[in-house]
């Protein structure tokens, strides 16, 4: 009897850690979820350049990762900088916005302020409606490839897509 007991016991003692590596293996990293670590920057007008820690990544609209905005290590002088994005436009002021768990669920839209520019000069530059379609079209390919992906759910991509179509 005290065999049978010593294996019981042995079996018994070995059970939770076995459930830990079990569980652990289901749930990724375990600091974020997919579906979390990525998010959408848009701004009106498009095409603006975004800067995370002082360092431009790309121009509007754009996907950026979580981490690159919350860094794990970063350098002490650019504290300032941590967990904002800063969106420059010409003909535009530059925008600092800090990035929170609201933009983190739905994405960023930063109207920014710009001067007046008539309607001659816009054409000069080559914004046409052409282009604005296919601003729209690549938001919404974008937007498609984060739900196809599984990193937004049917209803962040359904809230984003009206707000998308809303603006034509």
């Amino acid at each position: 009897m005290k065999k049978v007991r010593g294996s019981l016991a042995l079996a018994v003692s070995a059970l939770p850690l076995s459930l830990v590596i079990a569980l652990s293996g289901c749930s990724g990293n375990g600091l974020a979820s997919k579906s979390s670590s990525r998010f959408l920057v848009n701004s009106e007008p498009e095409g603006a350049t975004v800067y995370v820690l002082g360092q431009p990544v790309g121009e509007t609209p754009l996907t950026l990762e979580q981490r690159s905005v919350f860094p794990l290590v970063y350098p002490p002088e650019q504290v300032n900088l941590y967990g904002k994005v800063e969106l420059r436009h010409r003909g535009c002021e530059t925008l600092q916005r800090p990035v929170s768990g609201r933009v983190l669920a739905n994405g960023m839209l930063a109207k920014l302020k710009c001067k007046s520019v008539p309607a001659a000069q816009s054409e000069e530059t080559g914004k046409s409606a052409t282009s604005a379609t296919k601003s729209t079209r690549q938001r919404l390919l974008e937007l498609q490839a984060l739900k196809d992906e599984a990193l937004i759910s049917e209803e962040e991509y359904q809230t984003q897509r009206q707000r998308i179509l809303g603006e034509l």
